[in-house]
């Protein structure tokens, strides 16, 4: 009901894109002696619906991080996670859910900005074909030290502008190449290199600390090459 009366006012108000933030990304379930209870799966019923409404009073929706039964409703996912578990067992990780989703939606990655290493968190961003997102509050945020919000001291705009536009300028270029085509195959070439197989085009990425060539093609250390040819 309040989803409902959400949308209605979203919908006379004009605004055509909405963001419903992490919604969907855990199931609760409440079991309350003598009351009436719903179960995880009940959950999962009322979020579709919930985010059905949503789909029908706006032109696009975005979540973050959404679990799988919110991407038919849904047209931007972001804080797609570029990295896997790690467990012990796991010898390599691939951008399984990006190979699956591309194409279909349009994704980010976390906030780059967030990350111990954004050049680094950038170029995971090409190998797994996501885009770019930046975690940003236009304020002082020295305010925020010793806060519950401390975590939040590297969201400052003034000190990443400069970084963001550099970075979407770069990104776009590779865009202008592969758009929103979906990824045809993935390959961890080396332990540093990885390679990413779109439509029209290859991207191979280079993590480690020298050179690389791949077919004939120099791939200079914490960097990427774009090559013709794609659609394995």
């Amino acid at each position: 009901e309040a989803t409902l009366k959400f949308a209605e006012s979203a919908e006379k108000a004009k605004v055509e894109n909405i963001s419903v933030d992490r919604f969907g990304t855990a199931l609760y379930s409440n079991y309350v002696d003598g009351k009436d209870y719903i179960s995880r799966t009940g959950t999962m019923k009322l979020w579709e619906s919930t985010l059905a409404k949503l789909q029908e009073s706006s032109d696009y929706v975005l979540i973050h991080g959404g679990n799988v039964f919110c991407l038919p409703f849904v047209d931007v996912v972001t804080d797609v996670s570029g990295e896997c578990s790690e467990f012990d067992m796991v010898d390599q990780g691939i951008p399984f859910y990006q190979m699956t989703m591309r194409g279909s939606l349009l994704m980010t990655g976390e906030g780059i900005n967030t990350t111990v290493d954004y050049d680094y968190a950038f170029l995971k961003s090409l190998e797994n074909g996501t885009g770019l997102k930046f975690n940003l509050i236009c304020a002082d945020v020295s305010e925020l030290v010793g806060t519950k919000y401390n975590d939040k001291t590297s969201y400052s705009y003034d000190f990443w502008k400069d970084i963001v536009v550099e970075k979407y300028l770069e990104m776009q270029k590779v865009y202008d190449t592969i758009g929103n085509e979906k990824i045809t195959y993935h390959e961890c070439v080396t332990s540093d290199v990885t390679l990413t197989v779109f439509e029209s085009a290859s991207l191979v990425v280079n993590y480690g600390t020298e050179s690389y060539t791949y077919n004939g093609v120099e791939v200079r250390p914490y960097d990427y090459v774009i090559i013709p040819g794609g659609a394995r």
